[in-house]
C-alpha cells in the first residue's frame, strides 16, 4: 500500500517515538529507520541539509550534487596504470550528470585508453545519474545499445542508451575489464555494473550491494528547524 508508510510515521509521532530527537539530523535519521522498516526501500528518507537550499530548486539533492561534483572532481578519484598495463578507474561518491563531470570524465577515460586491461572500482559508488552512466557505458560499447527503460507512474517511459559518441576512442572490445563492488555500491553504481556484466563487457566481482538502482526525486518538507 502506497501510504502505508506515511501513516505508520504519522503514530510513531503521536506515540512519542521523536521526542527525544534533540537536532534535525538526529530526526531525520530516525523517521528514516522507520520509514525503510516498513518496505525496505532504501530511498525513502527525511534527510537534513545543512546549508541552506535555494528557493528556485525543484529537487533539493540537486544543488548538493552539483557542489560535490565541482569539489570532487566529477567523482573521479582515483586514476592509475598498474604493473602489467593495468587500469584502475575509481569513481566516488557519485557518477556524476555530464553537464557536471563530463569534462573530468572525458579526460580520464583519455587517459585510460592505451592501458590493456581495466579495474573499474565502484565500492564507493553510492549513486549516481543515469545519463553519466550511459556515458561511461558509451565508451566500453562498440555500439549504442539500449540499456534500460524507466516506467513512470505517470505513464511516461524514458528509454537510456549507451553514449552514440564521445570525443576519445572507445575502450577496445577485446580489452578485458573487472568490476569492483562492494556493500556501499548503490544506485547508480548498481546500475553501471549490472549495464557491463549483462552486456558481457565486464566481469564484476565483489560482495553484494546495496540494492536500490531506482529512480527518486526530492521534496523539500520544511524550511527551518523549530
Amino acid at each position: 500500500m502506497p501510504f502505508a508508510a506515511p501513516r505508520r510515521a504519522a503514530s510513531w509521532l503521536s506515540a512519542g517515538a521523536y521526542a527525544e530527537a534533540g537536532d534535525p539530523a538526529t530526526l531525520g535519521a530516525l523517521v528514516t529507520t522507520d520509514l525503510q522498516s516498513v518496505n525496505g526501500d532504501l530511498r525513502l528518507r527525511l534527510k537534513h541539509h545543512d546549508q541552506p537550499l535555494s528557493d528556485k530548486a525543484d529537487d533539493p539533492t540537486g544543488e548538493h550534487f552539483a557542489r560535490l561534483a565541482a569539489l570532487g572532481m566529477g567523482g573521479v578519484t582515483r586514476v592509475q596504470r598498474l604493473p602489467g598495463n593495468v587500469g584502475l578507474l575509481e569513481i566516488k561518491p557519485y557518477v556524476f550528470p555530464p553537464d557536471l563531470a563530463g569534462d573530468a570524465l572525458t579526460a580520464t577515460l583519455r587517459l585510460l585508453a592505451g592501458t590493456d586491461a581495466l579495474l573499474l572500482d565502484l565500492r564507493g559508488t553510492e549513486g549516481g545519474s543515469p545519463d553519466g552512466v550511459a556515458l561511461l557505458c558509451g565508451w566500453f560499447f562498440a555500439e549504442p545499445t539500449h540499456l534500460h527503460t524507466m516506467h513512470e507512474r505517470s505513464g511516461a517511459t524514458r528509454q537510456s542508451w549507451s553514449a552514440a559518441w564521445l570525443p576519445v576512442h572507445r575502450y577496445a572490445p577485446d580489452k578485458p575489464v573487472h568490476v569492483l563492488t562492494g556493500p556501499a555500491t548503490f544506485s547508480g553504481g548498481e546500475e553501471l555494473a549490472y549495464d557491463l556484466q549483462q552486456f558481457g563487457r565486464a566481469t564484476v566481482v565483489g560482495e553484494p550491494t546495496r540494492g536500490g538502482a531506482h529512480p527518486r526525486i526530492g521534496h523539500r518538507m520544511h524550511r527551518t528547524w523549530n
